[in-house]
């Protein structure tokens, strides 16, 4: 299920392989929950930052932001929410289960963003500490 089918078309990535319907799990999860995508990933050192873009004026659903601020409570996780396609134009971090205020935002400030994540991460393995065993 595409929410957003003509801006969903015009930013199709790069190594797409076609969409996964998920429309026969329709009514097996309570409150009309369905399964819901991370559009990027990157693990490090048992750290993940997780990437949700979305077009200008299209805000995150509620209960996908509730569910990835959950998921930053409950592990390891950052996530960048992405405003624009193509060029940033605004973005917001969630982190510890904190959503921080939407920001005017630029490529560069991703790319910014992403290089303290990796210190971050290179600086506070969970592998190291342990906290991965048998992975």
């Amino acid at each position: 299920m595409i929410n957003h089918p003509i801006n969903f078309n015009n930013s199709v990535a790069k190594d797409f392989d076609g969409v996964f319907e998920w429309d026969y799990l329709e009514g097996v999860f309570p409150r009309g929950i369905m399964p819901m995508d991370w559009d990027g990933v990157v693990e490090l050192e048992g750290n993940f930052l997780v990437f949700e873009t979305k077009d200008v004026g299209i805000e995150v659903p509620q209960g996908q932001l509730m569910a990835l601020t959950r998921a930053t409570k409950l592990a390891p996780i950052t996530v960048i929410v992405i405003w624009g396609k193509k060029e940033c134009n605004e973005c917001q971090i969630i982190s510890k289960g904190i959503q921080r205020e939407k920001k005017v935002s630029t490529n560069d400030d991703i790319r910014n963003i992403c290089i303290k994540w990796v210190e971050f991460a290179q600086n506070n393995s969970n592998l190291a500490k342990g906290n991965l065993d048998n992975v």
